[in-house]
């Protein structure tokens, strides 16, 4: 679960904004939404962020994702080697860093994330981050073991002029370097045998099988394989939830093609085979998302959602969040929206929504709680009107730019 999130200069993010995840201490209300990971120290389950077109909410997102493509990079040009896949290497070979900030090439760029991981070898508090110029590149990883705890252990720091991750690095070729430690000495194995147990259980938690990221650009994008297996281990499931979303399909079927490929069908009240591609875009995003929901939740993971609503109405949104919301595993739902009434009616707590805003050339972060005290408060009611919000584009520039082309175009 992530506890903090700084990124600076990254993307459409050009200077330093801090999301903080811990949940408001001593608050009673709503004890559902949030995850008491020690005695009196509990994180937010769900986190959501608002804002306007370009106010950097993607930025965000896509930040996280590209860096599990660093510390990945590794194992993904392997995997591209065995599959020959060399159009694909020369594309990524220079693209495994978050992308900086084009405005400000001249300043560092940083990726700090504070996260409580509880499955792996060495539970506990992780804080990596990752700071990098044009000309260098440090990565750090540090481990507490409570929370508080003013004990830490720095497990890693990592200064180099390439653009390569050292706790990736040695993930991947943990074997062939034990081998090589192993010709020098006794000491140096039982040094790297313990520090790698902290490796793994960071590397793991957040390329393996904990983090996911679920975008706009992803619908249309569909895994038969692990979609069919899934189906297949919760088809009682599958069933329930489409007879929510799309009430005229009655089940699910398992076919092979003319090839002999095993192919999923819906079968709809009047007999009628549906293939996957023939479910509306919403019902097909869905299914998407409760595969990597159910992941999540069951890994302790955390998902990034960007723009939730896509596709979807606003009750299968409120679905998703209910879903993370009533476990009790140590999961985490991280999503961005356009739609203030996804934010209010998510039973979240105000301190677990924030407002994204550019202002003075500079992105701004705020929790609601902190625009304004009252626990039902409404961003819906106030969105347009509150003057801490700057919805986008105005009625008035939404006017004017009818007319300029209309005008321009003699319509």
């Amino acid at each position: 679960m992530f506890t903090k999130i700084i990124i600076e200069n990254i993307l459409g993010i050009n200077n330093k904004i801090e999301l903080d995840l811990m949940a408001t201490p001593k608050k009673k209300e709503k004890k559902d939404t949030i995850v008491e990971i020690e005695t009196n120290v509990n994180v937010n389950k769900v986190n959501g962020i608002i804002g306007a077109n370009a106010s950097g909410k993607s930025s965000i997102i896509h930040s996280l994702l590209e860096l599990r493509v660093f510390l990945a990079q590794y194992e993904i040009v392997e995997n591209a080697k065995k599959k020959n896949d060399d159009k694909f290497l020369k594309i990524i070979y220079n693209r495994f860093l978050p992308e900086r900030n084009f405005e400000n090439l001249n300043e560092d760029s940083e990726i700090t994330l504070e996260m409580y991981i509880p499955n792996g070898e060495i539970p506990g508090y992780y804080t990596y981050s990752l700071i990098y110029n044009n000309e260098k590149l440090n990565e750090k990883l540090i481990y507490r073991k409570k929370y508080r705890s003013k004990k830490y252990q720095v497990i890693e720091n990592f200064i180099t002029e390439t653009k390569r991750s050292d706790i990736g690095y040695k993930c991947f070729y943990k074997d062939s370097i034990l081998k090589d430690y192993e010709e020098v000495g006794k000491q140096l194995v039982d040094k790297f045998n313990e520090t790698i147990k902290y490796y793994k259980t960071f590397y793991q938690y957040y390329v393996g099988d904990s983090i996911y990221q679920i975008g706009i650009n992803d619908i249309d994008y569909i895994n038969m394989e692990e979609t069919i297996d899934f189906i297949k281990n919760n088809e009682d499931i599958i069933v329930r939830l489409l007879s929510i979303v799309d009430p005229k399909i009655e089940n699910v079927i398992f076919e092979n093609d003319e090839d002999g490929e095993e192919i999923v069908k819906f079968k709809t009240i009047r007999n009628v085979k549906l293939n996957i591609w023939d479910l509306s875009t919403g019902t097909r995003r869905i299914l998407q998302l409760l595969i990597t929901i159910l992941k999540t939740i069951k890994n302790n993971g955390v998902m990034l959602c960007d723009e939730i609503e896509t596709a979807l109405h606003r009750e299968l949104v409120q679905l998703i969040i209910q879903l993370y919301l009533k476990n009790v595993n140590c999961s985490q739902l991280f999503f961005t929206t356009h739609l203030p009434e996804i934010l209010d009616q998510s039973n979240m707590r105000n301190d677990q929504k924030f407002y994204l805003s550019s202002k003075n050339d500079k992105v701004v972060i705020q929790k609601i709680s902190q625009i304004n005290a009252r626990s039902d408060y409404s961003i819906s009611k106030n969105y347009y009107t509150d003057e801490h919000f700057m919805p986008q584009p105005s009625e008035k520039e939404i006017c004017d730019f009818c007319e300029y082309v209309i005008s321009k175009n003699n319509l």
